[in-house]
């Protein structure tokens, strides 16, 4: 069991070495108390030599490990003389014998790095000691919490001694030694205030109860030390008698000192003093501390086996240097390819395929984010487009007598028509390239991604290369699928197709006669308007085979004059028999008497049904060209952008990117890469050490 501290002294040194401190939070004793507590005598008791600096005010301002290591009085190095030494690890090779030059050093060392106005820093100062005369321990002493800044030290020295000391005891695996001097009353401890805040239980708080020679006549410490003074720490109390200044300035030897600190208990405390005093103390540190380690030893095995594992997996991310031209030449290629496999997967989805390992980052959902582009975005736009919108009354009306010019109307002329629905279908055109340039961003957002996904951080210049070419490639791309697009809808605009199966001419023209509710005498003064002779042409209504022949919008009415008829003196009228759903027959002839009120009501009339066919006419064209337009425009996208990046985006990256003169620089690695290589391999090199440390403990010992 005694092996277990060295070995996590050791691990320390590996930790500390590697910038892992915080890493791997190790067992170990922290030592915490106001200033001029007696803190660092203590220490020098448990060491048993006279090794820390002394003064004013604040003399500890950097953190002091201490590894106290337990050797036989007849070591086997012929290059040390002395029978105790220390060493630094800033000064590894350096062997101190003289303990008055590791204070010095100490000072000096302070001074290196905290400066000279009493500030503080948390950089450890490492000290290990080998003595016969200590028991394996390892504690860091911090420097004395104060409340007042002194001198030129900082104004917010307090809570930089705070967050120093919080650093530290947070540590769940760390036994807090907590120094209170024994003339002050101790529920006003600053040690153990700061210590409950973190250990509200006091499961892991060791109470050190010092200078109880000084205390006023006729007061006692008694129920402190036997546990009935209220202090809640599970780890118990200590009292220790240090040496004072006259005996610290007549050099009197600590050892002499732990004798009369001993005689001290056997006649002021006889009831509690075999567990007071240093010695006591220094067994109780060890036996902690060894329980410490053994409880924590089996995680900390698996973390650094775990943290291992992760630095051999970065340095595989990071990859070796690459050698020759050749290796370069593959490296690249393969990049290229990887980039644009990506790519398809992502389109395609890479699950349909059972493709395995894919990089992650992947968005392999792509190809439902352009559909929903396609369905969700572009089809409810133009389904919710209103054939009508924009269309007025008196635009339907002002259309009709601008393409009839100065020929009477009859009923509505087809130059009407076209020119409305043209108007009404040229509206498709900006929904349908907003829709070419929604994929265009879309497509390279995905690029985007997938070039994240690939593992060439580490080339920053080929990283930016392939990003730039694959980006450019879709962008000139994009002309041409917007040059069919709009090309779509010219094609609509060019040829109005009303022989279209789906384009509902006559029956949306017998509609909306139908609901004009005309009288016989109305629809007869409209016919009546239409011939300046007076004479009316018998219409007949053209059967649809024969419409369908002729086609035009013309061919909806044939209108032919009866010879025998036409001589006649009569003026013939039709009337509608609304029984007939073929529309209008000949049911008399009679002569007509006009009034001022029917011709008003005529013309009115007449302008109603007009405008009730054209908008019936352009909304049954409208949505046949809408819907035309909805299949064309995704499938047009699809071919010029989406499966010409698909197609083609390898062969492009390859034909600019892989180029023997280019190789050098598309590979030149960012000097950040190299530096996590090297810090990696430091790392791995301190993992493998921690686990050989670990390896060397005795089989033997149950942990």
């Amino acid at each position: 069991m005694e092996n277990l501290i060295p070995v996590i002294s050791k691990l320390q040194d590996v930790f500390q070495t590697a910038g892992e401190r915080e890493t791997f939070k190790l067992p170990q004793i922290v030592v915490v108390g106001a200033q001029s507590c007696g803190k660092s005598s203590v220490l020098e008791n448990i060491v048993g030599r006279d090794f820390l600096p002394r003064g004013t005010g604040i003399v500890t301002r950097v953190p002091l490990m201490i590894n106290l290591k337990c050797i036989s009085s007849s070591h086997q190095d012929p290059k040390i003389q002395a029978e105790e030494w220390a060493t630094f690890r800033h000064q590894p090779t350096k062997v101190y014998e003289n303990f008055e030059d590791v204070k010095r050093e100490i000072v000096r060392r302070t001074e290196e790095l905290t400066g000279k106005n009493k500030g503080i820093s948390d950089q450890e100062i490492v000290l290990t000691i080998f003595s016969p005369y200590v028991v394996n321990l390892t504690m860091v002493d911090l420097p004395g919490m104060t409340k007042v800044p002194v001198g030129d030290q900082p104004k917010d020295i307090e809570h930089q001694l705070r967050r120093l000391v919080m650093s530290y005891i947070q540590n769940p695996n760390s036994v807090i030694l907590s120094v209170s001097s024994a003339t002050n009353d101790i529920a006003n401890s600053e040690s153990l205030k700061i210590a409950k805040e973190v250990d509200p239980r006091g499961e892991r708080t060791l109470a050190v109860l010092t200078k109880l020679d000084l205390m006023d006549k006729g007061t006692s410490a008694q129920d402190l030390l036997s546990g009935s003074g209220g202090i809640k720490v599970k780890l118990g109390i200590v009292g220790v008698v240090n040496r004072g200044q006259q005996d610290i300035i007549n050099n009197v030897p600590i050892r002499e000192a732990l004798q009369h600190e001993k005689n001290f208990f056997k006649v002021h405390y006889p009831t509690v003093c075999h567990h007071c005093g240093t010695a006591y103390l220094s067994r109780i540190l060890n036996v902690i501390l060894l329980d410490k380690i053994r409880d924590a030893l089996p995680k900390l095995q698996q973390r650094i086996k775990k943290k291992r594992a992760e630095t051999v997996d970065n340095l595989e991310r990071l990859g070796e240097p690459l050698g020759d031209s050749t290796e370069k030449g593959l490296r690249i290629l393969a990049t290229l390819t990887s980039f644009a496999d990506s790519f398809n997967y992502s389109i395609s989805g890479g699950a349909t395929y059972g493709i395995q390992n894919l990089p992650q980052g992947l968005p392999l959902d792509a190809g439902s984010q352009i559909f929903l582009l396609f369905s969700r975005d572009f089809g409810r736009l133009l389904q919710s487009m209103d054939a009508l919108s924009g269309l007025t009354r008196d635009a339907i009306l002002r259309e009709i007598r601008n393409t009839v010019g100065p020929r009477p109307v009859l009923f509505v002329p087809d130059r009407a028509f076209e020119s409305l629905v043209k108007k009404q279908i040229h509206r498709l055109e900006m929904p349908s390239v907003e829709c070419v340039n929604k994929v265009h961003d879309k497509l390279k957002k995905i690029l985007r991604q997938c070039l994240n996904a690939q593992d060439v951080d580490r080339f920053p210049s080929l990283k930016d290369h392939m990003n730039k070419v694959a980006l450019k490639f879709v962008d000139d791309c994009l002309p041409d699928a917007l040059s069919m697009v709009k090309n779509l809808i010219s094609i609509e605009l060019a040829y109005i197709n009303t022989d279209h199966p789906s384009f509902e001419g006559l029956s949306s023209l017998q509609e909306a006669t139908s609901t004009t509710n005309a009288s016989p005498d109305v629809l007869n003064d409209l016919l009546d308007t239409i011939d300046d002779d007076d004479d009316v042409d018998d219409f007949n209504v053209v059967e649809d085979d024969e419409r369908g022949q002729k086609g035009g919008f013309s061919s909806f009415f044939n209108f032919t004059k009866r010879t025998d008829e036409a001589k006649t003196t009569t003026t013939t009228t039709t009337t509608i028999n609304a029984t007939n759903p073929n529309g209008f027959v000949e049911e008399e002839r009679v002569k007509p008497k006009r009034t001022r009120s029917r011709e008003t009501t005529a013309a009115q009339q007449n302008k109603d049904m007009q405008i009730r066919v054209v908008e019936k006419l352009i909304s049954s064209y409208f949505g046949i060209v809408r819907q035309t337009i909805l299949d064309s425009v995704p499938k047009t996208i699809t071919h010029f952008l989406v499966n010409k990046l698909q197609k083609d985006l390898s062969k492009h990256l390859v034909g600019t990117l892989y180029k023997q003169d280019l190789f050098d620089s598309l590979l030149s690695e960012d000097p950040e890469i190299e530096r996590q290589r090297v810090e990696s391999r430091q790392l791995l090199e301190s993992m493998d050490k921690a686990i050989a440390i670990i390896s060397e403990i005795d089989d033997t010992a149950d942990f």
